[in-house]
């Protein structure tokens, strides 16, 4: 068997503080509200788009969870990639809406991906790796968001298993691998849970599934 059908499913649930806003958050509250501050998030497996691109800023501030699946092809003869972006940006045109493209056309952005590998070694012996690299892009605009919005810590969990926590910082690459044996019918799990760091912390917890 080279390729079967799977289907590939992302949860997304945030946590929101406990307290009242300062004045600062309020306004980045309000920009998120009026378009002009957000993160859209692209899901891609094997080069191929699995949804529309969300903008997950406002579900957050609503505290929505979110919910997208789609059919996949898994191929036991290659390494099988998701890409898991988020372009957080600030400044957007929101009052050009002729396209996704036009509203960001002058945006200041950030883009960080994240990859998530799984690679058959034979038998039921797989390998996934998931990956964040911060080593691209611009420091100066990075520094712009953890300014804006706080430092960032993340965790990386695979079916349940810890297996990364580390605060984030530009010019790092972090990744965690494990090595497993799979059916082709039990359900395997990334879970992404990234933490702005600061008084009453903020958070979204993001779970891949392939099932």
């Amino acid at each position: 068997m080279a390729t079967f059908k799977k289907t590939l499913t992302m949860s997304q649930l945030s946590t929101l503080p406990d307290r009242d806003y300062t004045d600062d958050e309020d306004l980045i509250i309000n920009d998120i509200t009026n378009g002009r501050v957000g993160c859209l998030q692209k899901a891609i497996w094997n080069n191929m788009p699995c949804w529309n691109d969300l903008d997950v800023a406002r579900p957050i501030i609503r505290d929505e969870p979110l919910y997208r699946s789609a059919s996949i092809n898994v191929d036991d003869t290659i390494t099988n990639s998701l890409v898991h972006g988020a372009t957080t940006f600030i400044k957007a045109d929101s009052s050009n809406t002729e396209s996704l493209e036009s509203v960001l056309s002058n945006a200041i952005t950030f883009t960080p991906n994240c990859y998530m590998h799984y690679t058959h070694l034979g038998d039921d012996l797989w390998t996934t790796k998931c990956v964040i690299d911060l080593r691209y892009g611009s420091e100066t605009i990075y520094n712009t968001f953890v300014d804006m919005f706080g430092r960032e810590s993340m965790t990386f969990s695979f079916n349940g298993e810890l297996l990364m926590d580390d605060i984030l910082y530009y010019g790092s690459k972090y990744e965690a691998t494990k090595t497993f044996t799979w059916d082709k019918i039990s359900t395997l799990s990334w879970q992404i849970q990234n933490i702005t760091l600061g008084e009453g912390s903020t958070g979204e917890i993001t779970t891949f599934t392939i099932s």
